[in-house]
């Protein structure tokens, strides 16, 4: 079943990058948080094949002594309900492909490649102008 998992993320991913599958930030607090767990950015929801999903990032206690703690983060990819209720959550070993998706997902809503269009938009290249910078320097 590993493997599976790990294909799964890696094809959510891969849509998400194509543009096939739409990611919205969501404003409802996430639940499955528990204990000392708390939320790093925001939380992000899809719905795949009738399936929602949620995919966030979060940081919790790692204890080092019996009082003594450094804060580690996280990234979870889970299913849930209409209610944004947790039902099912990735196991860690698919960690690293989760990192991956996350970072397409942020980068995807931030819409950068829009902003990078339109910035780049009518700019060019202008080889003397960089010699030019350079040569003040020398």
């Amino acid at each position: 079943m590993s493997d599976k998992l790990v294909r799964v993320v890696t094809k959510l991913n891969r849509e998400t990058q194509e543009g096939k599958l739409k990611w919205i930030i969501s404003e409802l607090p996430v639940k499955s948080l528990s204990g000392t767990e708390s939320l790093i950015d925001k939380a992000y929801t899809t719905e795949v094949d009738g399936k929602r999903m949620r995919l966030y990032r979060f940081n919790d206690r790692f204890y080092t002594d019996y009082e003594e703690y450094v804060k580690q983060d996280y990234i979870r990819l889970e299913f849930i309900d209409k209610n944004d209720n947790s039902e099912w959550i990735f196991p860690s070993y698919v960690s690293s492909s989760i990192y991956d998706l996350y970072e397409s997902v942020r980068y995807k809503v931030a819409n950068v490649d829009g902003f990078i269009e339109k910035f780049l938009e009518g700019y060019t290249d202008n080889d003397e102008k960089d010699e030019d910078l350079l040569a003040l320097f020398k």
